[in-house]
């Protein structure tokens, strides 16, 4: 168990478990270095403007037609999540999150209550 006292971003590697033999990605490692030099979001909209950061022409955070038209080196993202645990709800983003848009919105606390 671990106490989480501010956003914390992990770009397919371990952050936190020492790990023999870990290989991180250009990728990974780049989109790493992207979201620390970000402010540090305090509320869900400030980590989905994070999240579809593409400030990274090569390695963008959130991977998409418009960053690969760019020259994008990476793949694709394929979701973006926005639990919010204070209203119980779990937010499918649709298309990039920098535009707020909810494609789909789970109540979690009706699940978790049964």
């Amino acid at each position: 168990e671990r106490l989480v006292a501010a956003p914390f971003f992990h770009a397919n590697q371990y952050q936190t478990l020492d790990v023999l033999d870990q290989v991180i990605s250009n990728s990974s490692a780049h989109r790493l270095a992207r979201v620390t030099s970000l402010p540090q979001p305090r509320n869900g909209s400030q980590a989905l403007w994070v999240l579809g950061d593409q400030g990274d022409h090569l390695f963008p955070i959130f991977h998409d037609d418009v960053s690969h038209a760019r020259g994008e080196l990476s793949d694709w993202t394929l979701a973006t999540v926005l639990l919010d645990l204070d209203q119980g709800t779990t937010d499918l983003m649709m298309g990039n999150p920098r535009n707020l848009k909810v494609l789909r919105r789970f109540n979690i606390l009706g699940h978790l209550e049964q």
